[in-house]
Order: structure tokens, then sequence, then C-alpha cells
């Protein structure tokens, strides 16, 4: 979770997310998600390998954060 540091637009919308509010990305959800991941119920390690990497949305993969709180293990 994190929180809204200041009124925030999202682009394309009329939608604003007001200063103080509690931001939940449904992280189960995006990675179940075959848009992002073809067969999201099959077991498939070889989608995060090599070449395949740059197959993958920057923000579709969430298991270690973005920005600037990551954590310092994400080697993906």
């Amino acid at each position: 979770m994190r929180v809204c540091t200041k009124d925030f637009c999202i682009p394309d919308t009329s939608i604003v997310i007001p200063k103080g509010s509690a931001v939940v990305l449904p992280v189960l959800q995006i990675q179940n998600d075959p848009d992002y991941f073809p067969s999201p119920e099959t077991f498939d390690p070889e989608r995060f390998m090599g070449e395949n990497k740059s197959n993958i949305h920057p923000y579709s993969y969430m298991a270690f954060s973005h920005g600037p709180r990551a954590c310092p293990g994400n080697v993906i």
C-alpha cells in the first residue's frame, strides 16, 4: 500500500486521487491477467528468462515493488 502525497489526476481520465488517500494495486489480478501473461495459471519460469524479459510490461510483475522503495534484491 502507498499513500498519495499530492492530488493526482490519472492520465486520460477525469479521476483524481486526493492527497492522503491509500492506494492499493490489485497485484494478484494483474499477474493473472492473460493480456499480460498468456496462460497465467501455467507454471512457466521461462517467461522471465533471457530475451523473454523484454515481452513483460514493466509494471505487470511487481513482486519486488517499483520506484524508490523497490526491494534492493530485485534482479528481474
